[in-house]
């Protein structure tokens, strides 16, 4: 979405398709779960589910390189974007991805991913195209359920699960 808003008509499968991915499927060890490594690969199945260990999604560095690699500029990428930030970036005309929770609650966790990262986890993660901001209210373009309001303390608990987690396109 934030690539289609800067102008470039780009399919999903595309997108997937200049990403590694780690298909493989987490499990639980003595240790907790272990699954790959979202900052490096898609982990699991775009189709998988996060309920049984069969598909997560991807954090920020992978999402930078393949937008890239189809030519769109970054302004900024990775964790501890301010609010702040992400909204001025919108209210310049910058779409924003940010990572945030599908039932838009504050959650914490995580587990060791393959390659020994600690990785923040959450059965709930999810990325979001922010695209408007009013005085007390974001617009995200939510793959999910299609553009909606939030609230920005709504907002801001989200996108605080993922440390802040967010990708300005420019």
């Amino acid at each position: 979405m934030a690539l289609a808003y800067r102008g470039f008509n780009i399919s999903q499968d595309a997108i997937l398709g200049a990403m590694p991915d780690d298909p493989r499927s987490g499990y639980f060890d003595a240790t907790g779960l272990r699954w790959g490594d979202p900052y490096t690969a898609f982990v699991g199945s775009v189709d998988g589910s996060t309920s049984n260990h069969t598909g997560y999604g991807v954090y920020f560095p992978p999402i930078v390189s393949a937008a890239q690699h189809f030519g769109a500029g970054i302004a900024r990428a990775g964790e501890g974007v301010a609010p702040a930030d992400v909204y001025a970036a919108v209210l310049g005309g910058h779409p924003v991805v940010a990572w945030v929770t599908t039932d838009w609650g504050h959650h914490t966790g995580g587990y060791q991913a393959f390659d020994g990262r600690w990785v923040m986890y959450s059965p709930v993660e999810h990325a979001v195209a922010v695209a408007g901001v009013s005085d007390s209210s974001v617009l995200v373009n939510n793959p999910l359920s299609g553009p909606q309001w939030i609230s920005k303390s709504t907002f801001e608990s989200a996108f605080s699960s993922f440390d802040n987690m967010a990708v300005i396109v420019v």
